[in-house]
């Protein structure tokens, strides 16, 4: 049986993505969904198990006080083997374990496969990230641009209400386009040159993933909470977005 492994949102995620990163492998991070969740999308799997840096349990166990930090479906007689390969120094192994393929049907919600193989060899990145941003009042609007290094393409992200929700918002909503993700190998400088933008654009306290975990809860309604619009990001220059805000005034003129 080939490994599945989805790392979820608790402290030790930080540990368990440096793990896999550094045998070269990618992985991401659930967001959404705790170990609650699994443990009933997961019940009928009996060689799922969770893991945390200080063991690891079937998923199907009561785990009450028990910091989850990763789901895994792996077979039963190397559960013991991965969780001391994974926490230990001696990780000789663990390529050929990993890289060999991963099974995609039991992803959930057709997401890209939690790990994937990871380029032999990693660019250097000697091309800065590139940022500027415009505000349009009239709209209460703004526009995000960002171009990360070796990309031909920016992103620009656009953030409506602006003036109720502010700069933070760019933060979140990047993440609304695949594309960008912090944990992949390629673009794993992005986390850093966020956090170092944040302290630029004066925010208070600092970017964390708990900025990106508030703002998919709210574009779920909850208790007394209308839910929020989806982050909105094109693959475009800012101008082109520009051009696109002046067709919605045109069209609102018209009506």
């Amino acid at each position: 049986m080939l490994p599945y492994v989805r790392v979820l949102d608790s402290e030790e995620k930080v540990f368990w993505i440096g793990v896999f990163e550094s045998f070269g492998v990618e992985v991401a991070v659930d967001m959404v969904h705790g170990v609650d969740w699994f443990k009933n999308d997961l019940r009928d799997e009996p060689n799922a198990f969770v893991f945390c840096t200080g063991g690891w349990c079937r998923l199907s166990d009561d785990l009450d006080g028990v910091e989850c930090a990763m789901v895994v479906i792996c077979d039963a007689d190397d559960v013991a083997w991965l969780w001391g390969k994974l926490v230990g120094k001696d990780r000789s192994g663990l390529n050929d374990y990993f890289l060999k393929g991963f099974v995609t049907e039991r992803l959930v919600h057709d997401v890209e496969p939690v790990i994937s193989m990871a380029p032999e060899a990693l660019p250097s990145v000697d091309e800065p990230y590139s940022f500027r941003c415009k505000l349009f009042e009239d709209y209460d609007v703004k526009l995000f641009e960002v171009k990360r290094p070796r990309t031909e393409k920016p992103f620009t992200v656009l953030v409506d209400c602006f003036s109720s929700r502010g700069d933070e918002y760019f933060f979140s909503d990047v993440y609304g386009s695949k594309a960008w993700d912090s944990n992949r190998m390629e673009c794993r400088y992005d986390f850093l040159f966020l956090q170092n933008l944040w302290s630029h654009l004066g925010l208070d306290g600092e970017f964390t993933m708990d900025v990106l975990k508030k703002r998919v809860d709210r574009c779920y309604p909850g208790e007394g909470r209308v839910a929020e619009s989806e982050p909105i990001v094109y693959r475009s220059p800012l101008e082109d977005v520009e051009k696109l805000l002046e067709m919605r005034r045109i069209k609102r003129v018209k009506r």
